[in-house]
């Protein structure tokens, strides 16, 4: 593979490519989004149009307020397929930023419905370590494959816009700006990279404070507060590791579980957190166990953590995880049963959270 972005630009130009499709990974979060939002400005310089898409669901609440404050447009390839979008995709060029997965697998699923099983990736931008692209019948020979592991992917299309020339306003800058800095956690996640501490130093002469602050100091909702009640009525302690049940939620409520979940982290000696909640979208419709894990070193690797308790549903990078899966029918039907009586409704959802809290005390003990 090769990585000269500069000739694959010029190349497209000459086939009069009409518009190229920028990917993030399924539930993108600032780095992945401002990353797509980079090359879309490397793109755009050229006079080529562009569109970002994602599957899974914009689900924490800052992720929403950074695309709205930022204005930036993302395209949702969930659910039943639009045939436009999967014709203009089949025929464009395609580039996949802050993931290596293959698509139609770990957190790229929903991409496999759009394109043609013959169509070849243009361009693939990556910053893990745990990724890895083998030989396969998506990727060309002359696919483009940067990858370098550092904090962020975001510091990665920095450099590739400077490479390029690319002019970077206040808003494109806020974006990889608040990018590095998530995926990062303040610099505090143990492959920060010296790119990444100099990207940002470059970027910051440039962003819009009022903007920023505004993506920082986004609104916390009220309804957490229950949740975060209830985690502390639920708390088991495994040796360094905190593990809560928030209750049945609604699916608009899974992404607070993150914000439990990094609350709780902070606290002295606590390494490893797991936060479990059942989503419950009403009567006949199967409830899902969701699960939002954050750990810090290197002590447990995350995605293989998380899988193991919970299936493949789930996934994971360094320090985080998280995931849902459905739970069997028998459950939704008890639940079902049970709505009307908060004291059995209660009993049922601990019923399921310590079968599972069960199940994290031995693979926990594995690892001690």
């Amino acid at each position: 593979m090769t990585n000269n972005i500069g000739e694959w630009i010029q190349n497209i130009k000459k086939d009069k490519v009409d518009q190229v499709s920028i990917f993030c990974h399924d539930d993108p979060d600032p780095d992945c989004i401002s990353s797509a939002l980079g090359m879309g400005a490397l793109l755009t310089k050229h006079k080529i149009h562009y569109k970002i898409y994602y599957g899974g669901e914009l689900a924490h609440i800052q992720n929403r307020v950074f695309i709205n404050v930022l204005n930036i447009n993302m395209n949702r390839i969930n659910g039943d397929i639009n045939e436009d979008v999967k014709k203009a995709i089949s025929n464009n060029p395609i580039i996949i930023v802050d993931t290596s997965c293959v698509p139609g697998s770990g957190n790229l699923r929903p991409l496999i419905n759009y394109i043609p099983e013959d169509k070849k990736i243009d361009i693939i931008i990556d910053h893990h370590s745990n990724n890895d692209i083998k030989e396969s019948d998506r990727f060309g020979s002359h696919s483009i494959y940067i990858k370098r592991e550092c904090g962020a992917c975001a510091t990665l299309v920095h450099e590739i816009l400077v490479e390029n020339k690319v002019k970077i306003d206040s808003i494109l800058a806020t974006a990889l700006y608040f990018g590095i800095e998530n995926d990062t956690n303040n610099f505090r996640i143990e492959y920060t990279s010296e790119e990444d501490r100099y990207s940002y130093d470059k970027l910051e002469k440039k962003i819009d404070n009022k903007l920023l602050s505004r993506i920082i100091s986004y609104p916390l909702p009220k309804g957490l507060l229950k949740l975060q009640k209830k985690a502390l009525e639920t708390l088991e302690e495994i040796g360094d590791m905190l593990v809560v049940g928030v209750g049945f939620i609604l699916p608009s409520q899974k992404s607070w579980m993150a914000d439990v979940a990094n609350n709780l982290i902070r606290h002295d000696t606590v390494n490893h957190v797991c936060v479990m909640g059942v989503i419950d979208d009403g009567i006949g419709i199967p409830k899902k166990l969701a699960a939002s894990l954050r750990t810090t070193g290197d002590v447990i690797n995350t995605k293989e953590f998380i899988q193991t308790i919970f299936g493949q549903d789930f996934g994971g990078k360094k320090g985080a995880g998280a995931g849902a899966m459905v739970l069997d029918d028998s459950v939704t039907e008890k639940v079902d049963m049970m709505r009307d009586d908060a004291v059995k409704y209660e009993t049922e959802f601990n019923s399921i959270y310590n079968g599972y809290v069960i199940a994290l005390k031995k693979e926990k003990e594995k690892i001690s």
